[in-house]
């Protein structure tokens, strides 16, 4: 009797630890499909014609690029990491870099929010990103479109 009752418990133990297993990696399998449809680089459309801005997905890592001509040439990359929870981006910039008119600045800490509260979605080839902006007093829900493309730049590891 004492036996049966050990064999049952063993095998209630060992059908709970493989349905966790399952579950688990069902979820990571889930989560990694999703961030790979961002992997590359998305160009932001509907800019006026002397900014770009462009985002690159590599692993974890996340790289925005920020360009502006004119009177003076600027450039300003922005690196850090980013999680993905369902349909929600999650940034954490940390590191800037800025040139302007050809004059490099040094590697900074990148203490800045960007992308607050993104949630994001994939059709084809167009990213569309929502996320909160404070323009004024209140916050408001900001929408930035992005087409897939080639971006010539690295990241700032």
């Amino acid at each position: 009797m004492k036996s049966a009752r050990c064999l049952n418990v063993y095998l209630f133990s060992c059908l709970t630890i493989a349905a966790l297993l399952l579950t688990s990696a069902c979820k990571k399998d889930k989560e990694q499909k999703v961030s790979s449809s961002l992997m590359g680089g998305w160009n932001e459309t509907g800019l006026s014609a002397n900014v770009s801005r462009s985002l690159r997905f590599y692993g974890d890592s996340v790289a925005l690029n920020i360009a502006a001509s004119g009177v003076v040439y600027s450039l300003t990359k922005i690196s850090g990491t980013y999680k993905v929870q369902g349909n929600n981006l999650v940034f954490n910039f940390d590191k800037q870099f800025v040139m302007e008119s050809g004059r490099q600045s040094a590697l900074t800490p990148y203490t800045g929010k960007l992308y607050e509260n993104a949630t994001f979605s994939v059709d084809g080839n167009t990213l569309t990103l929502k996320y909160t902006t404070y323009p004024a007093d209140a916050p408001v829900v900001t929408t930035a479109k992005f087409t897939r493309g080639l971006i010539g730049y690295q990241s700032i590891k």
